[in-house]
């Protein structure tokens, strides 16, 4: 993957402030919000690790289940996709804008959209949300069904912009049976393990980590570090009789 060379600076437009004023705010979560938050919350943690793994000082956005504006004459116009990633551009400046992700004011549409299969959002993320995904010029949209397809169609699908439509991106699906689609505009190899959002490491043959599992992993490794502790103060105190 080539990332964004040339910093985006961005050009924050004031007079949409009474746009903003006027938003409407009373959105009612979908019924199968709950169900979702957990699985997503864990969704953009494994890819924000990957990609800071990768590159710790680039600048990238990402964010979940905020607005992404795609009219700038109607400020209620607008999608809240599950996770979306913009590189090259001006992450604080975004954040402060009550409004979220305004394309015209950042300077660029996000570099990647996902979408989370639930039983509410699964028909307009294969419709409506996807045709205008596709009319932003959003250039990758990524679909995840953790029930292997009931929503979807198929576990994983990943989509690239060609001429203003979206194409398949190839998903494989390796010996040990779990669907993997390369990325390119993460740079990252997408997986559907057992229902569960990972990242796959070619040059390592291994998959990411959920963050439960990193957590466990930096609790066993900090409980290595007090034995190896509590066993060098008894060897140095035996030494010192």
């Amino acid at each position: 993957m080539t990332l964004t060379e040339t910093f985006i600076p961005y050009n924050r437009q004031p007079t949409y402030d009474a746009q903003i004023a006027a938003l409407d705010w009373d959105m009612v979560p979908p019924p199968d919000a709950m169900q979702q938050e957990l699985p997503l919350t864990d969704l953009v943690a494994t890819i924000r690790d990957a990609l800071m793994r990768r590159e710790p000082d680039q600048t990238v956005f990402i964010s979940s289940s905020t607005f992404l504006c795609y009219d700038p004459t109607n400020l209620n116009r607008r999608l809240q996709p599950d996770l979306y990633v913009a590189f090259g551009v001006e992450e604080p400046a975004i954040r402060d804008r009550d409004a979220g992700y305004l394309p015209w004011e950042v300077g660029k549409q996000p570099d990647f959209v996902l979408e989370l299969a639930s039983v509410s959002t699964a028909r307009n993320d294969l419709t409506g949300k996807r045709d205008i995904y596709a009319s932003m010029g959003i250039p990758e949209y990524w679909r995840f069904d953790a029930t292997g397809g009931d929503f979807y169609g198929d576990p994983l699908v990943g989509e690239h912009l060609v001429d203003g439509a979206y194409e398949l991106l190839p998903i494989i699906e390796e010996p040990d049976g779990h669907p993997k689609g390369f990325s390119p505009a993460l740079g990252l190899t997408l997986a559907w393990v057992d229902g569960v959002f990972r990242i796959f490491d070619a040059s390592e043959n291994q998959y990411s980590k959920t963050a439960d599992e990193r957590l466990a992993a930096d609790e066993d490794r900090i409980r290595q570090l007090e034995e190896q502790l509590r066993e060098l103060r008894s060897s140095r105190n035996g030494d010192s009789v």
